[in-house]
């Protein structure tokens, strides 16, 4: 009889390759997984057979098990996707690229338990010769097969969804010199400081995490830099991450408690100074920055941190500002240079037009340079036009549109009302102020939020967020009724 767990493979796997043979469009973003799916195959019997000869709970493959079975629902609709439907590759995009990392999370969780099993093992050999035949060769045969894809052959490697790699220094970056030497200066100040870089997605906050690491100045002051990139990573495989980084070596932390306490006893031991970079938090982390907070006060090493949420509670916020038109200029001149350097003599008033039009992001600016790169002046006449008649960035871009759907998504699912008060913002004009007293009155209607505060409440979180920009007419601290009468967003 086939067990339902490889049952659902084979049909996971039957779709993913059906989805293959169909659909061109996601070729980038399938290429991880099929990597990931091919060394799995060969493995996942065995993974059922070591749960049935040590009488473990089913439980430990369910989570594996949810995975493939959202996966193959995710691969039949990306196998439905036509060409026409350009607006909604994005959407799959991020889907698929979501689908990989929660596969690569039930991988991690399946090498701690094997790493468990084969301890357990040893013990019951030694205890009852009889077993040593049966169940230790069995037991033998699937840690060699989970090697294979689980733990690389060269020492201390990381596994395929763990990023411990040095990051590279971007090739060209403008605007952020200034914001280099000022965070600098705040980690040099003292040990222990903690820094939260905050900005909106695509603001260039991962570009400047990256200067920093490789700054000179910087490995002069820290004998030790780390480089994780967080996203949507568990607390335990973030630690994974830092063992790997020290110890050169791979862990088996029963579970996330026991990672933080190899932490805490390795922070305790480490008396140089260390400086621990984490890139893109989400604000699901939370919970990971309050036990580094506890760590760093007890160890005083210092962490810089880039996130859309600002976590007012870790540490110092430090805003990234977007680029000025000067060096949004410079960036868009970059991105639409192509490799041959053959120039088409665009006129400037349309460089300066465009420019303004991105609203200082670096992200836009590239991505709209990208797309005009090598193109004559009629088609960054056309992209105006299109912009002109009431089409949005996002329409023709769907790279920014991912970058902003992100920051939409992590918005909390426990009250809607956020999200749709975000999005209520798009019924005013684009590039004018909204008094916070139009907004606190219109919500008032809409989701009955009778007091005041509430409505405030939605204004100051979806800012800490980076989504929207606060602007006080009046630096007059106004604790009296109605002070958000000077506010504008």
């Amino acid at each position: 009889m086939v067990n339902p767990v490889n049952k659902i493979f084979d049909e996971l796997y039957v779709v993913f390759k059906d989805l293959i043979k169909k659909n061109i469009r996601f070729k980038g973003k399938l290429k991880g997984i099929e990597e990931k799916l091919e060394a799995l195959k060969p493995v996942i019997g065995d993974m059922v057979q070591r749960n049935e000869v040590l009488d473990h709970s089913r439980k430990e493959l369910e989570g594996l098990t949810k995975v493939m079975e959202s996966g193959i629902k995710l691969f039949v609709k990306c196998s439905k996707f036509r060409v026409w439907w350009v607006f909604k590759k994005y959407k799959y995009d991020n889907k698929l690229t979501e689908w990989e990392n929660s596969l690569g999370s039930e991988l991690d969780m399946l090498n701690v338990y094997t790493g468990r099993d084969v301890k357990a093992i040893a013990i019951d050999v030694k205890e009852n010769a009889a077993l040593q035949k049966e169940t230790g060769v069995t037991l033998k045969n699937i840690e060699e097969k989970l090697d294979q894809f689980l733990i690389q052959k060269q020492p201390g490697k990381p596994k395929a969804w763990m990023s411990t790699e040095v990051p590279e220094l971007p090739r060209f970056t403008v605007g952020l010199d200034t914001h280099l030497k000022e965070l600098k200066m705040k980690l040099f100040k003292d040990g222990g400081s903690k820094l939260v870089v905050t900005a909106p997605g695509g603001s260039g906050k991962t570009t400047l995490a990256k200067m920093l690491y490789h700054d000179q100045e910087v490995k002069d002051k820290f004998t030790k830099t780390i480089f994780v990139k967080v996203s949507k990573k568990s607390n335990y495989i973030v630690v994974q991450e830092l063992y790997q980084e020290l110890e050169s070596q791979e862990s088996e932390f029963p579970n996330e408690d026991g990672a933080f306490s190899w932490l805490k006893e390795f922070l305790e031991t480490f008396q140089n100074p260390l400086l621990l970079i984490l890139d893109d938090v989400w604000s699901e982390s939370k919970s990971l920055l309050e036990k580094f907070k506890e760590l760093s006060i007890q160890s005083s090493f210092s962490i810089l941190v880039t996130s859309r949420s600002s976590f007012p509670s870790f540490g110092s916020r430090y805003p990234l500002d977007a680029l000025n038109h000067k060096d949004s200029l410079t960036l868009l001149r970059h991105s639409a240079t192509c490799p041959d350097d053959k120039s088409y003599d665009v006129p400037e008033d349309l460089q300066h037009k465009i420019v303004r039009r991105c609203k200082g992001c670096p992200l836009a600016i590239k991505v709209v340079g990208r797309s005009l790169c090598g193109k004559y002046t009629e088609s960054w006449l056309k992209k105006l036009y299109e912009w002109s008649k009431g089409a949005s960035i996002f329409d023709t871009e769907t790279d920014v549109l991912v970058c902003l759907k992100t920051s939409l998504d992590s918005l909390d699912e426990k009250d809607q009302n956020l999200k749709e008060c975000f999005l209520d913002l798009g019924a005013f004009p684009e590039d004018q102020r909204i008094p916070a007293v139009a907004l606190i009155d219109m919500w008032a209607e809409l989701y009955g939020t009778d007091e005041d505060f509430i409505s405030i409440q939605y204004l100051q979180e979806l800012s800490s967020r980076c989504l929207v920009n606060l602007v006080v007419t009046r630096k007059e601290n106004m604790v009296a009724d109605g002070y958000y009468s000077d506010h504008f967003y």
